[in-house]
């Protein structure tokens, strides 16, 4: 809920899922630019939703995806990257940080 503020409050347009398997369903019905990705949520998570995305969804439509994690440790990262995420971001995460990655990933 806190990054869904920041992101409005950045005037972006934002899609919720409460999980994994809502993610890839909402991929299948529209496109997106960018999808943070938390790596722990239920049902499916972020990276087993990171891994259907690059395998099913066509190259053209492919999304930037970032994960949302509080895993410091240096395999969960290498885990994100190995399933296809382009980043990893750090919660807890903070205003400048996400402007930072929507800069780098989405530069438009």
């Amino acid at each position: 809920k806190i990054i869904k503020r920041m992101l409005r409050n950045m005037q972006v347009e934002v899609t919720t899922a409460d999980n994994g398997k809502q993610a890839v369903e909402a991929i299948h019905k529209s496109d997106f630019d960018i999808i943070l990705m938390d790596c722990m949520m239920p049902e499916m998570g972020g990276i087993d939703a990171t891994r259907y995305i690059r395998k099913y969804i066509s190259q053209e439509r492919q999304p930037i995806i970032l994960a949302l994690t509080a895993d410091v440790f240096n395999e969960n990262r290498m885990m994100c990257i190995s399933a296809g995420m382009n980043d990893v971001l750090l919660k807890p995460i903070d205003q400048n940080q996400l402007n930072q990655a929507l800069l780098k990933w989405c530069p438009e």
